[in-house]
């Protein structure tokens, strides 16, 4: 019988927030995810955590979250989630209710989100801006082409907002009910940027994840795959982890913002604004990330 090879399982730390830090160039959030040389590991959710609980201490509460409490609200910051969402996480992991007096401990989690991942949150305010004035020129919804080469189309949902007092019409009008969402009459932007940033997000892991496994075919190297994560041999670690680098460097050696920028651009005939929201980090600090996909 042959020897028996020892598999272990490789994956990336936090791919989506990875990808939204190498767009924006932003070295802080590139820090936390590892995706810049360092002789240790960063974990995002520890980042985050600690940031927060350093905000909570400040105010004077005694309230420690753990990794556990913010990982939720992290992972959905990059896929559409927002400020509700943080709360939520907030809420839960606390037992307390979002009021005027706790509003200040609630917005130390929200607040260290949006410092710890502010590739992310500049990505997305930037994609908001450009739907805006999409939206401002007539259109109700944005085509782009996703990593992938996939055309998507994204329409923008009715915007919607909640009554607080009740404002019940007879007649003529029709009641509206306290606490329940009702249609304003104008897009919701914001909303629609979040859902294409996700999308545009999942599509460079698909393109990432699909380099990645040809390489490794080419190279006869054996694997499983799923998303961004691989089950290989432990003789053969090393090597993934070299094509993930060099498949990163690649795909982020090309501005990809000012590609999408340049897209929309021509296909609606505005003169959109280039992201200035840029940073320091250089994308070839990926080549000498030994942390970016790991046990």
């Amino acid at each position: 019988m042959g020897e028996l090879m020892n598999f272990i399982e490789l994956d990336h730390t936090s791919s989506g927030v990875q990808v939204a830090a190498a767009l924006a160039r932003d070295s802080r959030t590139a820090t936390a995810v590892n995706l810049n040389g360092g002789s240790s590991k960063n974990d995002l959710y520890t980042v985050v955590m600690s940031d927060a609980n350093a905000r909570l201490a400040a105010l004077g509460s005694k309230i420690v979250l753990t990794r556990r409490d913010v990982k939720t609200a992290v992972i959905a910051r990059v896929y559409g989630g927002k400020r509700g969402t943080s709360d939520a996480a907030f809420a839960a992991a606390t037992g307390l209710k979002l009021t005027p007096e706790t509003k200040p401990m609630f917005a130390c989690l929200n607040d260290a989100i949006v410092s710890e991942m502010s590739g992310v949150v500049t990505v997305q305010r930037y994609v908001a801006r450009l739907l805006k004035m999409i939206a401002e020129s007539g259109s109700d919804s944005v085509t782009l082409t996703l990593a992938s080469g996939a055309v998507e189309t994204f329409r923008f949902p009715d915007a919607e907002k909640t009554v607080h007092d009740v404002n019940l019409h007879f007649g003529g009008e029709h009641g509206r009910v306290d606490e329940l969402p009702y249609l304003t009459g104008e897009l919701d932007v914001g909303a629609a940027a979040r859902t294409v940033v996700a999308a545009f997000v999942q599509s460079f892991d698909a393109l990432i994840l699909a380099m990645t496994q040809v390489r490794l075919a080419e190279r006869g190297v054996y694997f499983l795959s799923k998303h961004d994560a691989y089950l290989i041999a432990e003789s053969d670690g090393d090597v993934l982890r070299e094509i993930v680098k060099n498949v990163m460097f690649d795909v982020f050696s090309v501005d990809r913002l000012e590609t999408m920028r340049a897209e929309l651009s021509d296909r609606y005939g505005l003169d959109l604004p280039r992201f200035d929201g840029y940073g320091d980090w250089d994308v070839a600090a990926i080549l000498k990330s030994d942390f970016l996909i790991s046990e």
